[in-house]
């Protein structure tokens, strides 16, 4: 049994030995026939199969390990050429053979530094991404907080900006109430001087009328006297005849009665007798003549006194009564005093501004006088004493010179008190800065908008007018100024003034960069920039200073 067992034994090594040897030369035919074909997939599974067989590739017979190692070039070389250095390394890694044959190929050996290198490199890149993303992430943390504070000191600074403001608009409306308190103090005192004048008015008409009537019943009286005077000398005029035609008739009767007595008288008798009756007659019409010369004479006189008391001139009307005085705070509204010093240049450019209509006073005293508080703020942030009251006048004297109503020029010069309203939201620091960058002169020209929000108390029917003076002062002729580059009559009149007034006003004023300049020499430099102002306006101020 145990031999029979035996022989099987032998039986089957000897079959598996003789079927293992057909297999191993099977698939090392196949290896070969891939290889040739370049399937190296299939060329490496079969070359696998060969180098199992074996105990190590040393055992391998000298074609089977070229074989072996072309197979294995081959294959790594596509992954290689492939870029699949993942695959390569894990081939690399995990291959049993791969170290066996690589010791003995210096052509794998230097595949795999090759990729060993790549891999590197590879792993270096996404090292590098990395922390090139962390980097990335970082200043992305790092810019979010920017933006985070920027934002925080945005809000903060809007609501200082949203206080100052209010306490701006408080201290307007403050200023406003006290001009209204003002205005209506104002008002009662008018109201009190007017109702004083009409009651001394109408106690002067009364006197008037109380003097008219004594005039009146003196003129009666007069003229009834004169009518007496006229009826005694008609009734003594008519008793004179009535007494001279009786006589007559007496004397004629007389006549008559000797003539019939004595038929044929003495004719001297007669002579004598008529030559009396004609010196009776003669004497009664010279008496007459006399009474009437007198009555006309009398008549001529009472004519005259009538004329002299119907000519007598009328009582004043009620608008020729003087007026009262106005209180020093109109004064301050509707005239510049005449000074002997005002300014930084020690001269004066003041005159006299008229009242504008009175239906308009009240509401433009209340605007020029919000805008003389807003204008000595402005002085008192740029350090320029009395300039925007100087600028003003200046402003209002051109435009009184130039045709303009003097309503019109009342207003523009409330808009010459604060047309640089916007250095009021500037920084201090510019405004003190001796010189200036780009880049500061940039927000320094931002002025022109950033106080129209201060203007809120100017009525709607002046305020385009002072929007063109704030926003376009700084605008030439020629269009080199900004901050909208106009030319010529795109160009507001109050903006074309102001732009030559500010001018003046800055080369006769002492500033920190340069030395004052007299009035003559700041005029000429004006006229040398050729341009930049309107010639008209230039002619005005010249015949203002």
């Amino acid at each position: 049994m145990a031999k029979s067992n035996r022989f099987i034994l032998i039986f089957l090594a000897v079959s598996a030995l003789l079927y293992g040897q057909d297999i191993y030369t099977k698939y090392l035919d196949e290896a070969r026939a891939f290889y040739l074909i370049k399937d190296y997939d299939k060329a490496l599974s079969r070359i696998q199969f060969v180098l199992k067989s074996h105990d190590s590739f040393a055992a391998l017979p000298e074609e089977e390990k070229e074989l072996s190692e072309n197979i294995y070039y081959s294959y790594l070389k596509g992954l290689s050429d492939s870029n699949s250095n993942d695959k390569f390394s894990a081939f690399a890694s995990g291959n049993p053979y791969f170290k066996q044959i690589a010791a003995s190929s210096s052509r794998i050996n230097e595949l795999k530094l090759k990729n060993d290198e790549y891999i590197a490199a590879v792993k270096r890149e996404e090292e590098l991404k990395l922390a090139m993303a962390e980097e990335k992430r970082k200043t992305q943390e790092l810019e979010d907080l920017k933006r985070a504070a920027d934002e925080k000191l945005r809000m903060e600074t809007a609501r200082l900006e949203e206080e100052r403001r209010k306490e701006l608009d408080r201290i307007a409306e403050a200023q406003r109430k006290e001009m209204e308190r003002i205005a209506q103090e104002r008002k009662i005192e008018s109201e009190r001087l007017l109702a004083e004048r009409k009651r001394e008015t109408e106690r002067v008409l009364e006197a008037e009328a109380a003097r008219r009537k004594q005039d009146e019943a003196a003129k009666r009286a007069e003229q009834e006297n004169f009518i007496r005077i006229q009826e005694q000398i008609v009734k003594e005029r008519m008793e004179a005849e009535s007494s001279s035609k009786e006589q007559i008739n007496t004397v004629m009767q007389s006549f008559i009665t000797m003539r019939d007595k004595e038929t044929q008288g003495n004719m001297r008798i007669v002579i004598i007798v008529t030559v009396v009756i004609g010196a009776i007659f003669i004497a009664m019409l010279a008496a007459v003549i006399i009474l009437f010369i007198v009555s006309y004479r009398n008549s001529r006189r009472q004519q005259e006194t009538f004329m002299k008391y119907a000519e007598m001139a009328p009582v004043r009307s009620y608008d020729a009564l003087p007026s009262p005085v106005m209180s020093d705070v109109a004064d301050a509204v509707y005239r510049i005093e005449d000074r002997t010093s005002s300014g930084e240049h020690g001269e004066s450019t003041a005159r006299a501004l008229p009242s504008p209509e009175d239906h308009d006073k009240e509401k433009l005293r209340i605007v020029v006088e919000q805008c003389k508080a807003f204008g000595e703020a402005i002085d008192s942030a740029t350090h320029r004493k009395n300039c925007s009251k100087n600028a003003a006048e200046l402003v209002y004297k051109i435009s009184v010179l130039l045709g303009r109503p003097t309503r019109e020029s009342m207003i523009y010069y409330a808009v010459g008190l604060i047309y640089d309203i916007g250095f009021l939201s500037t920084d201090p620091a510019l405004l003190d800065s001796p010189k200036l960058t780009d880049e500061q002169f940039e927000l320094v020209k931002k002025h022109t908008t950033s106080g129209l929000h201060m203007i809120h108390f100017v009525d709607r029917e002046y305020k385009q007018i002072f929007i063109d003076g704030i926003t376009k002062h700084h605008e030439n002729m020629d269009g080199s100024g900004y901050p909208e580059n106009l030319k010529e009559k795109d160009i507001p009149f109050i903006a074309r003034v102001i732009r030559v007034v500010d001018s003046y006003v800055s080369l006769i004023s002492q500033r920190s960069y340069r030395d004052i300049y007299d009035k003559e020499t700041a005029f000429k430099k004006l006229i040398e920039d050729k341009g930049v102002y309107d010639e008209k306006i230039l002619e005005a101020l010249s015949n203002v200073i």
